[in-house]
């Protein structure tokens, strides 16, 4: 799999430092879905596709992954 970077590094600090939170396959999922890394993004069912796992399992991975984020992001926020 080709890792092309779309930003310089210090750009991606912020996002890499979210993924840090992330468990393996929730990373994987998401740097897929977004296109984080690499030269395009791809659809939940090519991802499922690429980790020989269900479409339904790439959306339940993908909802976890937004709420783990999502209060990361709430908990940041309010306390800046």
């Amino acid at each position: 799999m080709c890792k092309m970077k779309l930003f310089p590094s210090s750009e991606n600090e912020p996002v890499d430092l979210l993924l840090k939170r992330l468990n393996k396959e929730e990373k994987s999922v998401m740097e897929f879905y977004f296109g984080l890394g690499i030269e395009t993004a791809s659809s939940m069912f090519e991802i499922a596709g690429k980790l020989g796992i269900t479409l339904e399992k790439v959306q339940e991975i993908k909802r976890r992954a937004i709420e783990k984020l999502a209060f990361r992001w709430d908990n940041w926020y309010s306390a800046a």
